[in-house]
């Protein structure tokens, strides 16, 4: 009787112990999906930024185009 009850004991604690380590688990992944989540957001607004300053950049390079041609064309007119 002794050693039965020790054997369901053990087994008791064994199950607890598994019980808590998935527990665990679980808190563990869902720490990791919300680490990941903002993470992705954080990665969004970066790329919204960089898409902003793309075209930020790229309106500053047409004005200096535009710019460069009329002051070319300026200097073709006083050459003249």
């Amino acid at each position: 009787m002794k050693r039965r009850s020790m054997m369901l004991l053990a087994l008791a604690i064994c199950s607890l112990t598994l019980f808590s380590c998935g527990m665990g688990a679980s808190r563990q992944a869902d720490e990791m999906k919300k680490a990941a989540d903002s993470l992705t957001k954080a990665l969004e607004e970066m790329n919204k930024g960089l898409d902003s300053m793309s075209k930020a950049m790229q309106a500053t390079s047409d004005s200096a185009l535009q710019a460069l041609d009329s002051a070319s064309k300026a200097l073709e007119k006083a050459e003249k």
